[in-house]
């Protein structure tokens, strides 16, 4: 059996910031980081200004058929 990758820890935010300061690791702490790249625009977060993708806002734009195909690789980047 190999061992899983160590993605380090950070405070469970998946809406909000848990009260409980509760750390969180592996699977979920990759899930909510993805989570979060998905709800912020690009160029919002200092450290990382290519990170991002409002999904919702990137969504509710009027689209044309072929940039509706690109959304996938778009949320995949």
């Amino acid at each position: 059996m190999t061992a899983s990758p160590d993605f380090g820890s950070d405070l469970d935010w998946a809406d909000d910031l848990n009260p409980t300061g509760r750390l969180i690791s592996g699977v979920e702490l990759l899930g909510q980081a993805a989570f979060h790249r998905l709800r912020t625009p690009r160029g919002a977060c200092q450290d990382a200004p290519d990170d991002g993708l409002d999904l919702a806002e990137y969504l509710s734009q009027g689209m044309t058929p072929a940039e509706q195909a690109q959304v996938p690789g778009e949320i995949r980047s």
